[in-house]
């Protein structure tokens, strides 16, 4: 790339400041100083060098501050190794532990000769500082496993006395390896966290909203535990925006409890419409039945056991009065436990015709023009497990990329909780096929 003068630009570089400090800290104490130097690839960072340390196998944490990040991470952090497999990366996947410092816990490769902190993006501003490496012995490793998944610190245990080194190695590391929901709550605090204020500004702007767009929500249910049912349910009816409908159905569900639930959401919601199936149809049959209910001019795709963040309809409805024209709107997403705990979010790429070829990157949220769905003839019964990557085919097959609009936002939480009757969890190997098929 060049500039208007036709000279190349110069490099990206984090602005002049002094160097952090960085260290080799000692299990009785005393310290030796570790070079810190600017990235020699140009990119906003630094390298620090490992040459002469012997850390190389060596099991260690290494720390450092970033501050004013809030605990959200704003550096990326790769160990750089050189030996007779040529030259290699490895990234470090850093957890938040406070006080705007990040902390990994690790085996650094045989051959490591530095570690580079390189900022997540150009505009990316970190103040980096404090830099430790702490290396452990064994008897602290178990300890630090054991505080973390009880479970993988005795299997390693239990292998290195069987002089199993290898499989012990991976144990411990998968161990220690897991990160708690720090960084991911700290982000949910700072940026994903309504306020009153927040919520009395999107509804006094809704409520000014002309001809708002009404938004049908399909939801097929085949005997899901009541609770999470209910869960789902209120997740709609606590929407800021109102201008939705609930087209549920029934797909002859087993335990008695189900009707009896939604027929009491419908008697105190007229906005949800409840209907049973004589039969079991599987899902894209009780998804059909949902569309052929549907009064609204896009429909939107709930699993039984999923929740919508208060949000999602207020900023669904945002996007359609931008932009009239839009056939597909999606969101990003997490997943949610059986507490109710947020964790794994999937930030998604803008619309990536190639990438939904090969996987379906968009659900969920899922939101769909009612017209252009019932063209399509809904979900096509025979591709239960990926009916809905199959529908996504078949929209976006010649349409144009700008009639899609992708919401940047965490507005679907996926209930990843084992046995909570999801019909992902009923047929993983089916769902595989038929994400061939489609």
């Amino acid at each position: 790339m060049t500039d208007v003068a036709g000279t190349p630009p110069a490099p990206y570089r984090t602005p002049p400041r002094t160097l952090p400090r960085a260290q080799l800290r000692r299990r009785l104490g005393g310290a030796t100083e570790l070079p810190v130097a600017p990235n020699a690839e140009g990119a906003a960072g630094l390298r620090l060098d490992l040459a002469g340390v012997r850390l190389g196998g060596a099991w260690v944490t290494l720390s450092w501050r970033d501050a004013g990040s809030g605990g959200v991470a704003r550096i990326l952090v790769n160990i750089l190794s050189h030996g007779a497999a040529g030259t290699g990366t490895i990234h470090v996947t850093e957890a938040a532990i406070g006080g705007d410092r990040f902390a990994w816990t690790g085996r650094l490769p045989g051959s490591a000769t530095a570690l580079r902190f390189t900022a997540l993006s150009r505009d990316a501003e970190f103040a980096l500082d404090d830099i430790a490496i702490r290396r452990h012995g064994r008897p602290a490793l178990l300890w630090r496993a054991a505080l973390r998944q009880p479970d993988l610190a005795g299997k390693a245990l239990f292998w290195r006395l069987l002089r199993k080194r290898v499989r012990a190695r991976g144990m411990l590391a998968r161990a220690l390896g897991t990160r708690g929901e720090t960084s991911y709550a700290a982000w949910i605090k700072r940026f994903d966290t309504l306020t009153n204020f927040d919520r009395d500004r999107i509804r006094a702007e809704a409520a000014s909203w002309e001809a708002p767009p009404q938004i049908s929500v399909l939801m097929p249910v085949y005997d899901p535990a009541p609770k999470v049912l209910e869960a789902a349910i209120n997740s709609l009816e606590s929407q800021l925006y109102p201008h939705w409908e609930l087209c549920v159905v029934d797909d002859a569900s087993t335990d008695p409890a189900i009707p009896r639930l939604l027929a009491q959401a419908a008697g105190r919601d007229p906005r949800i419409k409840v209907r049973r199936r004589g039969e079991n149809g599987h899902i894209a049959r009780a998804t059909n039945d949902a569309l052929s209910m549907a009064a609204g001019t896009y429909a939107a795709f709930l699993d039984h056991d999923d929740i919508l963040a208060e949000s999602a309809f207020y900023e669904v409805a945002r996007a359609i009065r931008s932009d009239p024209a839009l056939d597909l709107i999606y969101s990003d997403e997490d997943k949610i436990d059986g507490r109710g705990r947020r964790f794994e979010p999937h930030f998604k790429s803008d619309f990536n015709r190639e990438l939904l070829y090969g996987q379906n990157y968009l659900n969920h949220l899922t939101v769909v023009r009612t017209a252009r769905l019932r063209a399509l003839g809904g979900l096509r019964p025979g591709f239960e497990g990926s009916q809905d990557h199959d529908l996504l085919l078949r929209l976006t097959a010649g349409l144009p990329a700008a009639r899609v609009r992708h919401i940047p936002k965490v507005l679907y939480h996926w209930r990843a909780a084992g046995g909570s009757g999801t019909f992902s969890d009923r047929a993983l190997a089916a769902a595989e096929a038929a994400r061939l098929q489609a």
